[in-house]
């Protein structure tokens, strides 16, 4: 399994950079707050998370750095500029994404909301387990629309945790499943690249009791 970091957790991104690659991680994915940085020497930004109203600029960016997949924060109103975007996104070669949110909380919701399109999904397993429950219900149905994972553990309605520091044991589906595949380590802004790291060796010795 790859590790990425998300570059939210993170106010000074000269500094997220330096701890990442002091850890020797150098996989990101650029939150929009950071979209107009430009040092990333050493660092692969694998995607970006960013917000439909700058759709334009991002697909550029996206298509400038090669990144996997574009993100975005969508609710049901904007399913229809999103379809619109979708078709912009295929000129320039992006690939663009939704995650389980509020306004998609079942896996019915997200399938339903990205039918007749070639959008993706991404997994997001702390909103998983405060919208839904149902971790295996998102993996079984929308398997082949999978294009990443935000994983993070969940301590009652409370999300972005480190891994360890809920009940971690809901997230072996998703282990087992993408343990060749790249996750995004989504924590909260409150943690730190140090956290990262920590959640990385315990998610590993996870991983090969599985």
């Amino acid at each position: 399994m790859k590790f990425v970091v998300p570059s939210k957790i993170s106010q000074d991104f000269k500094k997220l950079v330096e701890d990442m690659k002091k850890h020797k991680l150098n996989l990101m994915e650029l939150h929009y707050k950071d979209v107009r940085e430009t040092e990333f020497k050493g660092i692969k930004v694998t995607s970006i998370f960013g917000n439909l109203r700058d759709y334009k600029y991002l697909l550029f960016l996206s298509e400038e750095l090669g990144v996997d997949y574009l993100l975005f924060n969508v609710r049901k109103e904007d399913l229809r500029k999103l379809r619109r975007v979708e078709e912009e996104a295929k000129k320039h070669g992006v690939k663009i994404a939704i995650e389980n949110n509020r306004d998609f909380r079942t896996p019915s919701d997200v399938y339903y909301a990205l039918s007749d399109t070639d959008i993706g999904f991404v997994l997001n397993t702390s909103n998983a387990r405060d919208y839904s429950r149902n971790i295996e219900g998102f993996i079984k149905m929308l398997r082949d629309r999978i294009v990443g994972i935000h994983l993070s553990d969940w301590y009652q309605g409370i999300g972005g945790l480190p891994y360890s520091l809920g009940e971690s044991a809901f997230l072996d589906p998703v282990l087992e499943e993408f343990k060749k595949g790249s996750v995004v380590l989504d924590l909260d802004p409150r943690y730190s690249v140090e956290d990262v790291v920590i959640s990385i060796d315990k998610l590993k010795q996870r991983i090969r009791k599985l």
